[in-house]
């Protein structure tokens, strides 16, 4: 257990759709970033998904559409 003094940080699910290669849309639930290296030593972010079977994937950011509307919660009117 975590004292006072400590931050506790725990993964934040979020509820999302990916596009898949064959131009279907699957519900998915996002579990995090992962970072990725290709042959040039360039790394890039994949995300690290699981679908309604629980079968894990990682895809890239591109395909992942997140539908929980967690902006709202930092929108603020212009002029407040």
């Amino acid at each position: 257990m975590a004292s006072l003094n400590e931050i506790l940080i725990k993964p934040e699910y979020r509820p999302c759709f990916i596009d898949l290669k064959d131009g279907r849309e699957r519900k998915a639930l996002f579990h995090k970033w992962i970072m990725k290296e290709d042959l040039f030593k360039k790394q890039y972010a994949m995300g690290l998904v699981e679908l309604e079977n629980g079968k894990v994937l990682e895809v890239y950011y591109s395909q992942i559409r997140f539908i929980d509307n967690k902006i709202e919660e930092y929108y603020y009117e212009e002029g407040e």
